[in-house]
């Protein structure tokens, strides 16, 4: 008799011990049997006994139970070990690998089945590598999402969810940092999410100082374009200083509006007159950032008709005219006296006194000639009556002219 016969009679008088109580064996038990048994029994029996135990050994009587196994340990047929202890899996035995065998591998491994030079399987315990996980020894990839940085995971959760400004794909090691500004990626992130147009990106997570690349690598949600500025690509612009934006979630500086005229605005500004222009010695145009200061010899204008101040409200200046002289944007006429013959004057005296002969009264642009029998001396700004009742022409530039003009009609 060969020695597999005589192992196979010798392991049947054992089962046939074990074979009035094997129907009511707690797992426990069960598992200490096949313990036992993998040390003597070939490859297969193990198997043999859970899967008999689990699936049919309930519903047979005890004669069948008995052949049944007999003709089990001989033929040797395949199954698979679903089965776990506290620490460890039953592996699957593939149905090609000639005589069963489950291996009990270790939560954190997997049992991949090799070939060696005899061309049959051996099973293999490894520990799972990162990016992995391994669950009842079959080793999968961490879902898209997570990451596994270490070996040995046994979850599908792996070492966690990929952090905010990060994404994860199948597999992932290690987080990859999300892009740029015109990407973002919540925690749990897969791949970057674009971000949508008015809107822009931003970083939730609190970085180190020499880090700015990261920063704006890592942006990890997106919100709406706030009023005084507009967004494009995922990064927020102020509106230029002179400009103003009321609005949330514009897209482009051309949604930024020039400012009134009287008025000045700076960067970010909501409202079209954000502050006053100031006295009247500024302007602001419209679209204005800051007052612009008025021009020597020049006058400021605008803001009459408003319900505010107009000098603090100006939208304009102008040269001062003739006749006139300027002083910190305000205009006055050249004194009596004086005349202003020029444009942007900027002083009192203007152009000069008026000369004898003449009279200049306030505002005048040109000196005016006396009238026939009246005299002016110089800077005067009217002409006086000569007493005589005689009308001759006579010198006008003083009194005396007056007198020699009697005294020779008297001869």
């Amino acid at each position: 008799m060969k020695g597999k016969d005589l192992f196979v009679l010798a392991t049947s008088s054992i089962i046939r011990t074990y074979v009035y109580r094997i129907s009511s064996l707690r797992y426990s038990s069960l598992f200490a049997l096949t313990r036992f048994l993998r040390r003597v029994a070939p490859r297969g029996v193990v198997d043999d006994v859970i899967f008999l135990h689990n699936n049919i050994i309930k519903k047979m009587n005890r004669t069948t139970i008995l052949f049944s196994l007999l003709w089990m340990f001989i033929h040797n047929i395949n199954v698979i070990c679903t089965e776990e202890t506290e620490d460890e899996v039953y592996s699957a035995c593939p149905l090609e690998s000639g005589n069963g065998f489950c291996s009990i591998c270790k939560q954190g491994h997997y049992c991949p089945i090799d070939s060696n030079t005899n061309d049959t399987q051996v099973v293999t315990e490894l520990i799972c590598p990162a990016g992995f996980y391994c669950k009842e020894g079959v080793k999968q990839k961490c879902p898209a999402g997570t990451f596994g940085s270490r070996a040995g995971l046994t979850t599908k959760m792996c070492g966690g969810l990929c952090p905010p400004g990060y994404y994860c794909e199948e597999g992932s090691v290690d987080p990859i940092p999300c892009g740029n500004r015109s990407v973002f990626c919540p925690v749990g992130s897969s791949s970057p999410m674009k971000v949508l147009e008015g809107k822009y990106s931003y970083n939730s997570s609190v970085l180190n100082s020499g880090q700015e690349w990261l920063f704006n690598a890592t942006m990890s949600w997106q919100k709406d374009c706030q009023p005084g500025h507009y967004c494009v690509d995922g990064v927020r612009y102020a509106c230029p200083s002179g400009t103003f934006n009321p609005h949330s979630g514009k897209s482009s500086v051309n949604d930024c509006r020039k400012c009134k005229r009287g008025w000045y605005c700076k960067s970010t500004s909501r409202e079209s007159r954000q502050f006053p222009c100031g006295g009247i010695d500024r302007y602001c145009l419209e679209g204005s950032s800051e007052p612009l200061y008025v021009s020597v010899g020049h006058y400021t204008i605008g803001g009459e008709g408003l319900n505010y101040n107009a000098i603090n409200h100006r939208t304009n200046q102008k040269i001062c005219p003739v006749g006139h002289y300027c002083d910190d944007g305000a205009k006055y006429p050249c004194p009596g006296g004086r005349y202003g013959n020029q444009e942007g004057l900027m002083h009192e005296f203007c152009s000069g006194f008026c000369p004898s002969g003449h009279f200049c009264p306030e505002g005048t642009d040109e000196p005016i000639p006396c009238p026939h029998d009246t005299y002016a001396s110089a800077g005067w700004h009217k002409c006086v009556q000569c007493q005589s009742k005689e009308k001759y022409e006579r010198c006008k530039h003083h009194r005396s002219c007056c007198d020699e003009l009697e005294h020779e009609s008297t001869l």
